[in-house]
């Protein structure tokens, strides 16, 4: 299999805070490069450590929970994290892609069906 001993993510972030008068402030935008340990490597993935939180109780005591583990296929195009940083910022950017179009999707569905209940309205 691979000698790399890890898998990649990108995730965005924003840090929002609320202040006493419920005004909500936005934080800027941040990005997090997730590199995920590999416990175990099969033909078609790899199974990964997700637990972060509890990385140097388990990693010493080689105890890795299944609820902590996470399989990756990486024969499909769509995969959770990646062999290369490369390829992580590649499926970071399909990933938005097609978030924006299913947002813009659904706004224009909104904006629809507000002109369709004014028409309503005013009939």
């Amino acid at each position: 299999m691979s000698e790399n001993k890890y898998l990649y993510r990108y995730e965005s972030y924003r840090n929002v805070s609320c202040d006493e008068y419920d005004t909500v402030y936005r934080g800027s935008m941040k990005m997090k490069l997730y590199t995920y340990n590999i416990i175990k490597e099969t033909k078609c993935g790899c199974w990964i450590f997700t637990g972060y939180h509890l990385v140097n109780r388990i990693l010493e005591s080689k105890d890795v929970s299944k609820e902590y583990q996470k399989f990756v296929n990486l024969t499909c195009n769509k995969k959770f994290a990646c062999r290369t940083i490369e390829d992580a910022k590649e499926s970071f950017i399909a990933r938005k892609k097609r978030q924006i179009r299913i947002l813009t999707s659904q706004l224009d569905d909104a904006k629809e069906a507000l002109n369709l209940i004014s028409l309503e309205i005013n009939s």
